[in-house]
């Protein structure tokens, strides 16, 4: 960019300095040369020769002339950063600051950078008062800019928008082409956070243009910088360096310490995104050389909260935390509460998360919560939704995560802001698949997918890397393997390109996850077509060969061989393709060298050749499958495939298709005998018997049967419920099972714990809110109540609800209506609704005026309680073996049982965190048990500790407990075979005889082994 003025004002200035530059020039013509340098943005000039009059001792200036000098100075100052010097100067006026618009407005301007909006709202509106009095539209059109920034700041866009275009018209009326080109730039900035791109951009390059011609290079500049943060915004990278280097020319030329510091601080998010750390480095050497040397406080302390983010870029959680500490440091001391101490407060919250500290990261949240309130700035907003989200994941309150994640994935929508948008997608993504409860796929997809585009077109590889790799996990525990490999595969291809060593390290880490995961899944789903395929054909390398054959051509693969041998030191090549027998000897070696044991091991190995310090799969997918054949003999099936661009990636059907061949080949060598039995369709039979809700609900114990006996005959009928029992009993899946019984099963049910939120934020969440509500309320919003309409509402907790929520549920409850937040009007519902506290608490809130008594008797319709743990230690055995079952399930080990002392144990307990406590207990126990058969010493301290003070002493007939507990078990084995024998094994029929649930008795058959 060149200015076209540049030569005019150039010449201007060296013919008035030429003239006034003679030895005895006077004090009033220095001080027009200095209006001259101010009126071209040469501040340092500008301040050079200001001074040089106050100086003047002759006495040639009179008090006002000096006052106007001393204001004149006092703008340069502001503009070159030193704000201490500014207010130095104004105090040394003779006339009153109070007086003076323009004095009013700079003492504003100087609060806003010290991150004080409220002094400066304050301030600029005395200005404005007094320049309409005095009818001075320049003034006036830069007090309605300053009170646009401030508004716009403070999220206040229309606010904004409107001192914006009263700051427009002032300056046309008063002919100011200056003020007319700030006013652009305000709007363009205002355009740009309402994500209304081309607006922004054409009011900028006009400010731009309209700088350029007049002369004003100050404002050339500023057009510049923003110009570049809206490239930045749009994830134009190249076109926002060039315009963050223009503007840092400019200011550097005119003097601008501060605005050049800014540029740099501009340029180096630049770097940072690009990954070019060597120019990040040169920047942050520069601009915080200037920064020191003038004094730009908030600019150093931006410099540490930046350079702690480039830590966290790369890593360095223990860089990062000195970085952003010390930047927090910073910005204190210039702004308890200002913008940069709240962000650098953030990413710290960030890094707690980083290392699992959710409860840190909450408080850091909860220090600034009122602060970011104050300042309104919308991102700010969304990045603690987004950080809130994170942590709530961490402690699996995952429907509030999701709800942060939302309100995170709203604002940053609305602002477009795309970056932090792409951040929040991943989060909800995170939060989806890390929810237990639902099998969402749909969104944790459509949220990872949508964040992967983002970083795609922004063109920031590391980010979309990131997103891969956290897709390819989801896949794998999905067990979808292909997906997950395509995805490692993706991520690595895109940290490759990032040059992140780093990101390669944690890929491969995944990637060795990935091939494990394939290695164990070959054999748990071959291929039936391949059981044709027996190789009978001729001799055995002739039927081997055919096979091998066979097996490439199905799997793609594009070589392989087979070998068999007592141990890998005399493995023999039986048959082979495509490659020479060299390589296939080649390839044992490497085999016995990496791990003698491997053929015995009967676990295959898949290589996917991403990870190039593996010699056997350099450039290759390589599978490498070992057998048994007969009386020690055993085989290797290898195959592999060109692993380089273009060549698509084994599937998981090609390796069914592999380890089916195996079969084979190891029924053609020594005529092997698939050993392999049907499993009992367990699976199906218990998704059956889940048709019936209260099925799941585990007990034996009469006053629960009683308890579930009521509860599913109350539940077609449309009347309020109770639920009352300690935390852990299970109250949660009692309310599930009654609205899963009723005719409203198909309906949602919706849960909210009214302890879990302040009243203000329960009211809007129970009815919503309207537009306009409070602050933040930027759309409607139906409340869970509405998402609940022709389902149930599940209110826990109820007890802690306020006395204004209190008062509309009761009104929801009389009338079936509910009224918004901010809302003049009604909606009907059709809820119904359960609530869960305990009653005996809930009495005497009412006695002492905590809970309305009419409430209470509304949500009482009927009381269900439920015992504590402790009262029903029947149940506790076939809680536990319900537990086991899932959990062995899911780690994958069907032999694993309890030792008989370990029911003891558990019985002894007295289990103050009930049902729950005990299911943590039990998945403690069989995560921690080195062997199949857990014992006590795989149980939790405090339940062996229990279990030690509680053991029952002898009885006097010498009998000691376990004996007696034994003789219980011999009876209840008996009246469970007698009760399967009178029904003719239908264990329905067999559950009501013996008054128990369908799993209670499942748990017994299994227990006694009586199936």
């Amino acid at each position: 960019m060149t200015y076209r003025n540049q030569p005019r004002l150039g010449r201007k200035l060296k013919e008035i300095s030429e003239v006034l530059g003679v030895p005895d020039r006077t004090a009033t013509s220095a001080g027009d040369l200095g209006s001259l340098y101010l009126g071209t943005d040469h501040y340092l000039d500008a301040i050079r020769e200001f001074e040089a009059v106050l100086q003047d001792e002759t006495g040639a200036t009179s008090p006002a002339v000096q006052d106007s000098i001393r204001e004149k100075l006092a703008w340069c100052h502001y503009y070159t950063g030193h704000f201490d010097e500014a207010e130095e100067t104004m105090r040394e006026l003779e006339a009153s600051v109070e007086s003076r618009p323009g004095l009013l407005l700079l003492l504003a301007r100087i609060d806003l950078e010290r991150g004080q909006p409220q002094l400066s709202r304050a301030k600029a509106e005395r200005s404005l008062a007094l320049s309409r009095e005095l009818g001075d539209e320049e003034w006036l059109g830069q007090t309605h800019s300053l009170l646009g920034v401030i508004a716009h700041r403070s999220g206040q866009t229309e606010a904004a928008r409107g001192h914006y275009e009263e700051a427009l018209l002032s300056y046309r009326i008063a002919g100011d082409p200056d003020g007319e080109a700030r006013s652009f730039i305000h709007l363009g900035t205002l355009a740009k956070s309402e994500c209304r791109w081309d607006e922004a951009l054409r009011y900028l390059q006009r400010a731009r243009a309209r700088a350029d011609e007049e002369g004003f290079y100050y404002l050339f500049g500023s057009a510049s910088l923003n110009l570049g943060n809206l490239r930045y915004r749009l994830g134009e990278l190249p076109q926002a360096f060039e315009a963050t280097r223009e503007a840092k020319r400019v200011f550097h030329e005119i003097g601008y310490r501060l605005g050049e510091a800014r540029a740099l601080l501009a340029e180096a998010r630049v770097h940072l995104d690009r990954d070019d750390r060597e120019s990040f480095d040169r920047c942050v050497t520069e601009g915080e050389s200037i920064c020191r040397d003038g004094g730009f406080k908030r600019e150093l302390a931006f410099w540490e909260v930046m350079k702690g983010e480039a830590a966290l870029h790369i890593g360095d959680d223990g860089a990062a935390k000195v970085h952003l500490q010390q930047g927090l440091r910073l910005a204190r001391e210039i702004s308890p509460n200002g913008d940069l101490a709240v962000r650098a407060t953030l990413h710290l919250a960030g890094l707690c998360l980083r290392n699992r500290d959710a409860a840190n990261c909450r408080a850091l949240l909860d220090s600034i919560a009122d602060a970011q309130r104050e300042l309104g700035d919308p991102a700010q907003e969304g990045w603690m939704h987004r950080l809130h989200a994170e942590a709530s994941r961490h402690e699996e309150r995952y429907e509030e995560a999701s709800d942060y994640a939302q309100r995170a994935i709203t604002c940053f929508e609305r602002i477009g802001y795309r970056q932090e948008l792409a951040e929040a997608l991943t989060v909800s993504g995170r939060v989806a698949a890390s929810d237990s409860r639902g099998e969402d796929t749909e969104r944790v997809l459509s949220h990872y997918l949508r964040a992967k585009r983002i970083w795609d077109d922004l063109a920031s590889h590391r980010n979309a890397a990131g997103v891969s790799l956290e897709i390819a996990r989801f896949w794998l525990g999905k067990e979808d393997l292909d997906e997950a490999l395509s995805y490692v595969q993706k991520a690595h291809a895109l940290f490759a390109r990032a040059h992140d060593e780093a990101g390669l390290l944690e890929c491969n880490e995944l990637l060795r996850h990935v091939e494990s995961r394939f290695a164990d899944a070959m054999f748990e789903t071959p291929d039936p077509a391949f059981a044709s395929r027996n190789g009978s054909r001729g001799e055995l390398s002739e039927g081997l060969a055919y096979l091998l054959g066979d097996a490439l051509r199905r799997s793609r693969s594009a070589r392989g061989w087979i070998a068999s041998g007592t141990n890998l030191a005399d493995l023999n090549v039986l048959a082979q393709k495509g490659l020479p027998g060299d390589e296939a000897e080649a390839a044992i070696a490497h085999l016995l060298a990496e791990d003698p044991t491997f053929l015995d091991s009967d676990r295959p190995l898949f290589l996917s050749g991403l990870d190039a310090r593996n010699r056997l799969a350099r450039d290759r997918t390589v599978v490498v499958l070992p057998f048994a054949i007969h009386d020690g003999a055993r085989g290797i099936l290898y195959v592999d495939r060109p692993s380089k661009s273009g060549s698509e990636s084994y599937r998981f059907r090609d390796l069914q298709v592999l380890s089916s061949a195996t079969h084979a080949i190891a029924k053609r060598i020594a005529e092997h005998q698939k050993s392999e039995l049907l499993r009992e369709n367990f699976y199906l039979k218990e998704k059956l018997e889940n048709r019936y809700p209260f099925a799941n609900i585990v007990t034996e114990h009469p006053k629960m049967i009683e308890t579930l006996s009521i509860a599913s005959r109350i539940a077609d009928y449309p009347i309020t419920a109770m639920l009352d029992g300690e935390t852990g009993t299970g109250k949660q899946l009692l309310a599930r099972a009654i609205h899963d019984s009723s005719d409203r099963a198909k309906e949602p049910f919706v849960t909210l714990n009214c302890a879990s939120l302040p009243e203000q934020i329960l009211e809007s969440e129970l009815f919503g809110y309207v537009k306009g509500a409070f602050t933040g309320a930027l759309e409607d919003r139906k409340g869970l109540f509405e998402e609940a309409d022709g389902g149930t509402i599940f209110l826990d907790e109820i007890g802690k609800a306020g006395a204004h929520v209190q008062r509309a549920l009761l009104h929801v409850l009389d009338q079936g209506i509910i009224r918004p937040v901010g809302s003049n009007t009604h909606r009907e519902v059709d809820v119904r609704v359960i609530c869960a506290t305990s009653n005996t608490q809930l009495l005497k809130d009412i006695e002492e005026g905590l809970f309305l008594k009419d409430l209470y008797y509304r949500v009482n319709d009927i009381c269900l309680s439920l015992p504590p743990l402790r009262e029903r230690a029947s149940d506790i055995p076939l809680l536990a073996d319900t537990f086991l079952e899932a959990f062995r399930q899911k780690i994958g080990r069907d032999e694993m049982r309890f030792a008989p002392a370990v029911y003891a144990a558990l019985e002894a307990y007295d289990w103050p965190g009930n049902v729950r406590e005990l299911e943590k207990a039990v998945q403690r126990a069989t995560l921690l048990a080195p062997t199949a058969i857990i014992s006590v010493d795989s149980l939790p301290a405090e339940v062996r500790a229990g279990a030690a003070s509680g053991s029952a002493p002898a009885t006097s007939s010498g009998r000691n407990a376990k004996s007696l507990k034994e003789e219980v078990e011999e009876l209840e084995r008996r009246r469970v075979a007698e009760a399967l024998l009178e029904t003719n094994g239908n264990r329905s029929a067999a559950a009501r005889v013996l008054g128990l649930s369908i799993r209670g008795l499942r748990n017994k058959i299994k227990r006694y082994e009586l199936g």
